[in-house]
């Protein structure tokens, strides 16, 4: 994607093609801004319903990664308790039907899903972040739920510096265990070349004290159930860079970036203490230590050139690789504190993928303004599975017994994918009215080994839209779309074998079908300098339904479990306190947004009911002041989440129900400048010290209460900018 440096660095294309190149072509306008406030032009102008957060709102509230800025979008839940929002739910629907783009590319996810996991990526390293909500024909149709794109940092238009380091702690100020440090520079020459790199370093230490009620009518003297004490203790640090150089011409440029993110977990000595639950006796115990290391390295190619006013060429490739390696050390320890046995277990999973694509824009005028787009992509996408496990003694000795080769061998996958796909689509301007017709092809093959098994998928699918939009006035716009999209498995849920995740096995099923929709949006927006409303209602008819099933204690199997829909209204809020005619509240802003949703799964397991994990009600609330002849910036945030359930089947007539009650997080931060180059900041996340219950129960006389807490999280430091 061009950057707004490299489409500067010449001011001959600048002037040659100004309509084309800074207006028409350009996907990501972003957020104006007139006197410091964000206003949303971009709700007026874009072709797809899109909501988008820039630089300045992902420095405003506690916001170090990619994950904590997205939960304060509307229609987002979060899965994870607090201080560990690992997957994103978009519209109603489970995070595996949401899909991650970065910089354009769908980059791979050794962690096992389709979409690289958030929690990843760091906002120091973002210019914005945006949720697609319903595609046109040149977005990617996989991802049901919407698309969450990321645009990496833009070069300023000189020569820049940024410095920021902070230290924090859980429910203390500083405990030693919560660092950041970042920094960023960029250079622009006189002959049109630019350069930039940044690097961003975090520590930070994530406990969780889980205590389980589980009430049942076995266990002999002292029985009727257990009580476990569960205390697991995270310490987390990512290492993440990004470089990137371009060179600017008269009508074009060429662009290389390099990004990478690594994050290194250690689990350094959780237990489990498992009780009975009427005598409070030790029944056992469970020790467990690992270490898991995630990395993602992706370098891109993109080369852009406008051979005439009307013509614009845009060629991109790129290559990433992303590994995903585990060592996990369990001890199990009698009633008698004395050691049993153990295991040892290696894992590792590489992804491997290669992009290439080709897209072309042509202006026209035919009764109004056309903007056609045209291109064509291929993606191939090779990963291996290898898991080891391995009995230890009581006294730590390796014994690997034919159970564990068994359980080694079915774990161990191989699978080859490669997507091509092409698209036509047609932006036509007449006066007010906006159409937008596509149409896209997609078309998937999948080589499959595992367990002894080898198999071949293949799939094709033709996927027309239509998007259009009308300006009421100046300020207030109505739109609405129509598409077809997919969501396709993840992986490992179409590998054949056992895929282990943490604690967890899924079951690989090769038939497995992948779901497909309609998708219908329309919305009204209304836009000026003081305020933003929006209104955005959206329904999916979805058909074959995918979802994970715990058929067991953490064994799943991923199933169609039949067809379903989901639907809800987003609405969202922005007033600026400046409507009220005195200028010392010029600075003081309000958001919210709010979106109900319902949906059904007509499930002939369970029965008719809600998607997995999905709220009925989920809202966020902002107050902001942003005084720049001050130089303060004061931020709070509310998010409000309401009950979450999971309805189940686990085979022989058992179904499993799963409570998540409702959660509530109140985030604030202060930055006050110092002088001109200099400022000091504070955060503060989860101020009331919430914590995430849960409750679960089966038909067997079995229930289970959960609670997770993770306490308060600080953070104070400077940042530079030079």
């Amino acid at each position: 994607m061009l950057m707004l440096a490299v489409a500067s660095v010449s001011s001959a294309t600048a002037q040659d093609y100004p309509a084309v190149h800074l207006d028409t072509i350009e996907v990501r306008r972003g957020l104006m801004r007139e006197g410091g406030l964000r206003v949303e032009h971009y709700r007026l102008t874009e072709p797809v319903p899109t909501v988008t957060v820039d630089r300045k709102d992902l420095e405003l509230l506690p916001s170090d990664r990619v994950s904590d800025a997205l939960a304060r979008m509307p229609g987002v839940q979060v899965s994870g308790p607090p201080g560990e929002k690992k997957a994103f739910g978009l519209r109603g629907l489970t995070p595996d039907y949401t899909r991650v783009s970065i910089d354009g590319v769908q980059v791979p996810s050794s962690a096992g899903g389709r979409s690289f996991e958030l929690m990843n990526v760091p906002t120091f390293l973002l210019e914005e972040a945006s949720i697609i909500r319903n595609p046109g024909a040149e977005n990617e149709a996989d991802g049901i739920g919407g698309r969450i794109s990321l645009r990496t940092r833009r070069m300023p238009t000189g020569n820049h510096l940024e410095i920021r380091g902070g230290s924090g702690g859980v429910d203390k100020i500083i405990d030693g265990r919560h660092g950041q440090f970042s920094v960023a520079g960029s250079r622009l020459f006189d002959s049109g070349f630019g350069v930039l790199g940044a690097i961003n370093v975090d520590q930070r230490r994530i406990s969780k004290i889980k205590d389980f009620s589980e009430f049942n009518y076995f266990g002999g003297p002292g029985g009727r159930g257990t009580i476990i004490d569960q205390r697991e203790v995270k310490d987390i640090g990512n290492i993440d860079m990004m470089g990137q150089m371009g060179w600017g011409w008269k009508g074009g440029s060429f662009v290389a970036k390099s990004l990478y993110f690594n994050e290194t977990v250690f689990l350094p000595n959780n237990r489990r203490d498992v009780y009975r639950r009427l005598t409070r006796e030790l029944n056992g115990r469970e020790l467990t230590r690992s270490t898991e290391t995630s990395t993602l390295s992706h370098n891109a190619l993109s080369f852009e050139q406008h051979f005439s006013p009307l013509l614009f060429l845009q060629l991109d490739a790129s290559y990433s690789l992303a590994n995903y390696d585990s060592r996990v050390r369990g001890r199990s320890v009698s009633n008698q504190l004395i050691a049993t046995g153990g295991y040892l277990e290696k894992s590792k999973i590489e992804d491997k993928q290669y992009d290439l694509s080709a897209k072309a824009t042509t202006l026209y005028q035919l009764g109004g303004e056309h903007e056609l787009k045209y291109g064509v992509s291929l993606r191939r996408l090779e990963r291996n599975s290898d898991r080891n496990i391995d009995s230890t003694t009581a006294t730590g000795q390796i014994s690997r017994t034919q159970s564990n080769i068994v359980s080694s061998t079915e774990s161990d996958y191989a699978v080859g994918e490669t997507l091509m796909a092409g698209f036509v689509q047609n932006r036509v301007r007449i006066g007010r009215l906006d159409l937008t017709p596509g149409l896209r092809y997609e078309q998937i093959e999948n080589d499959l080994r595992g367990n002894g098994i080898a198999a071949r998928r293949e799939g094709r699918d033709l996927l027309p839209s239509f998007h259009t939009s009308y300006l009421l006035t100046d300020a207030v716009r109505l739109n609405a779309g129509v598409s077809r999209q997919l969501n396709r498995p993840q992986l490992q849920e179409i590998a054949p074998g056992i895929t282990r995740r943490g604690q967890r096995l899924y079951e690989g099923d090769p038939n497995l079908k992948p779901a497909r929709a309609w998708s219908y949006d329309a919305g009204l927006a209304y836009v000026t300098p003081y305020a933003f409303l929006g209104v955005n209602l959206f329904h999916r008819e979805i058909d074959d339904v995918i979802e994970s099933v715990e058929i067991t204690r953490d064994r799943f199997r991923t199933r169609n479990v039949g067809n379903g829909r989901v639907r809800g209204v987003e609405l969202e809020q922005r007033l600026n306190a400046a409507l009220l005619g005195y200028a010392w509240l010029a600075p003081l802003t309000l958001t919210a947004n709010q979106t109900f949703l319902d949906s059904k799964v007509y499930d002939p397991a369970t029965g008719p009911r809600r998607f997995s994990e999905t709220a009925r009600f989920v809202s966020n609330w902002g107050v902001l002041w942003v005084d720049e002849a001050t130089g303060l910036q004061l931020a709070s945030s509310l998010s409000w989440i309401t009950p979450r359930t999971i309805l189940s089947y686990q085979g022989s007539g058992s179904l499993l129900y799963k409570k998540l009650r409702t959660n509530y997080f109140w985030d604030a931060r202060i930055e006050k400048a110092i002088d001109a180059n200099m400022s000091f900041y504070a955060s503060v996340e989860n101020i009331l010290g919430q914590a995430r219950d849960e409750f679960e129960a089966v038909p067997a006389g079995i229930s289970r209460v959960a609670r997770i807490e993770t306490g308060r999280t600080f953070m104070i430091g400077t940042r530079g900018r030079f």
